[in-house]
């Protein structure tokens, strides 16, 4: 796999884009997966799983290229934030994106792929602090954070669809870090894997200050999605068949491993 990066002016385009051995304008618009060697991915910065500072920008990305490049379609690969990459997979700038989790309201817009990645959501807290949790009512004593547009799971839609629970949301999981520590929130949850890296890089010196509960908030799979219609099936079809592929000969093993 050969990727090169492009960084634009063009504040479509920013950040990166993931061009695989070729030049290519940028332009929005839907692509069809019958007619196009190439696909436009949207994704967020969630380090080390998915950035474009890490090698391959994380395992969750070097899957997601390798499995459509599997099969002869070239990735196209531009970083927002999450909300905003939302925003531009509905409002068709993009064909799909990644990493996402499935919930009932997500499933009436959007078609999933096969699991790309697994990995749960814990609370993350500050040490000393009396954070204890067994059911969603127990959080609402506590300020938690969390980030725009994540999903940490149905039961946290539904709790804070009916009132139950209150997130105070932000962009992205390095504000939680420092919100964390300054004191102004309380908990918030975030992959385990994810969150230590944060605060490895973040706050290296306060890094023995957090601690994690050891309740999961959530064990579920992340996917790719694209808008519900029929050519977002097809690219999804053309995706899986690469995944699949992947899986069977080793190679996704191989990524994982050697992102461990």
């Amino acid at each position: 796999m050969h990727l090169r990066f492009a960084r634009l002016k063009n504040p479509f385009c920013q950040l990166v884009l993931i061009l695989a051995g070729v030049s290519m304008l940028c332009s929005p618009g839907y692509a069809d997966p019958k007619k196009s060697d190439h696909v436009h991915l949207g994704t967020g910065d969630w380090p080390p799983l998915i950035s474009p500072e890490e090698d391959g920008f994380g395992p969750i990305s070097q899957i997601v290229v390798e499995s459509f490049e599997h099969e002869g379609i070239t990735p196209i690969l531009r970083f927002w934030p999450w909300s905003r990459t939302m925003e531009n997979l509905n409002e068709g700038n993009i064909d799909a994106s990644y990493a996402w989790r499935k919930t009932d309201e997500r499933l009436e817009t959007y078609a999933f792929s096969d699991p790309v990645y697994d990995t749960g959501n814990v609370f993350f807290y500050r040490k000393g602090y009396p954070f204890d949790w067994t059911v969603i009512e127990d959080l609402k004593a506590y300020r938690i954070g969390g980030v725009l547009d994540y999903a940490y799971s149905n039961e946290f839609v539904e709790a804070e669809k009916a009132g139950v629970l209150k997130l105070d949301r932000v962009a992205d999981e390095k504000q939680l870090i420092y919100l964390l520590l300054a004191g102004r929130i309380d908990a918030f949850p975030a992959s385990k894997v994810v969150g230590t890296e944060l605060l490895r890089q973040l706050a290296p010196d306060q890094f023995d200050e957090v601690v994690i509960h050891p309740k999961r908030v959530s064990s579920h799979p992340l996917f790719l999605i694209t808008p519900k219609n029929e050519q977002g099936q097809k690219l999804i079809e053309r995706f899986n068949r690469g995944l699949s592929a992947i899986r069977e000969s080793g190679r996704y093993d191989a990524i994982n491993n050697r992102f461990q």
